[in-house]
């Protein structure tokens, strides 16, 4: 039995969707790991969030203008929720941990690369 192209283009949109949220979650976890890593005040933060969303906006667009001639459907948001909860139930906490880690001991290593872990002895 054949699935008809209109529901298999709907299911690729909603794959596309489901995506699309998993990938922009990513982005918001690169986001928290880099305020992790550099804490700065709550102007910059503000900023920061305002960016993104920005972004967030303007990809959620372009899914739906490509994929779906602009039409806004309950579905495409709803894959984009589910996305955003598969990544971070399986991947953010362990992502991010693990990321944050290693770039603050990079950095560490960076900022200090030739560590005395006595002072007094030269």
């Amino acid at each position: 039995m054949a699935v008809s192209t209109s529901i298999y283009q709907e299911l690729l949109f909603l794959g596309s969707s489901v995506l699309v949220g998993m990938g922009l979650f990513f982005l918001y976890d690169i986001l928290r790991i880099f305020r992790r890593i550099l804490p700065h005040g709550n102007i910059w933060i503000g900023v920061e969030d305002f960016l993104y969303w920005i972004i967030f906006t303007g990809v959620v667009f372009v899914l739906l203008y490509r994929e779906n001639d602009g039409m806004v459907r309950g579905f495409a948001f709803g894959g984009l929720l589910v996305g955003m909860a598969c990544y971070y139930l399986l991947l953010s906490r362990n992502r991010r941990l693990n990321l944050s880690l290693s770039l603050s001991l990079n950095l560490n290593l960076n900022l200090n690369p030739n560590p005395n872990p006595n002072p007094n002895r030269s």
